[in-house]
């Protein structure tokens, strides 16, 4: 799913308790609509027991184009197969990240974070939009922002440098 509850809990954790941490990575301050359309749908899926329905949504998730509707319904189900056949979740987990995603607006919590932040994100990710990106890093005090050029929500969160940058940022002085 698209920013999982760790994430929601990520941004509140260092607000509420400063002492708790040291550095944290988080994402942005609010889900796109688009990405809660699609977590949501993902979670009704996964709820209702239809893991192939999953990973045709997963499918959208990595291909977001309708003109590659026909892949996702190709692909969807070995998707749903390959990611959630056998996973042992009770379906209103589901459900409820998604709501959880849903309702979820850090804003007001994110100028109280003391910690050193780190904001990782591709400039065209489309859970989290760059204006609420750029939005996010600037409601945090100690932010330092990257972007991965060319780079969607997937590609960024696996691109290469990410353990060097995350490396960097929490040895610098």
């Amino acid at each position: 799913m698209g920013q999982s509850t760790g994430g929601l809990i990520a941004q509140y954790l260092p607000a509420l308790h400063p002492d708790s941490v040291g550095h944290i990575v988080v994402a942005a301050a609010e889900v796109s609509d688009w990405g809660k359309d699609v977590d949501g749908r993902m979670a009704a899926a996964l709820a209702a027991g239809d893991t192939g329905g999953a990973g045709t949504v997963g499918a959208e998730f990595l291909l977001p184009s309708k003109r590659t509707r026909w892949v996702h319904r190709l692909i969807g189900p070995l998707l749903g197969r390959l990611f959630w056949a056998g996973y042992d979740c009770p379906p209103e987990d589901f459900l409820t990240e998604a709501q959880a995603q849903e309702a979820f607006d850090s804003r007001a919590a994110l100028p109280r974070i003391q910690a050193p932040v780190l904001l990782l994100c591709g400039d065209r990710d489309r859970f989290f939009p760059k204006d609420v990106i750029a939005e996010t890093a600037d409601l945090i005090p100690d932010c330092t922002l990257i972007w991965y050029e060319g780079q969607g929500h997937m590609k960024a969160a696996s691109n290469k440098r990410v353990p060097h940058d995350v490396l960097a940022f929490v040895n610098r002085s």
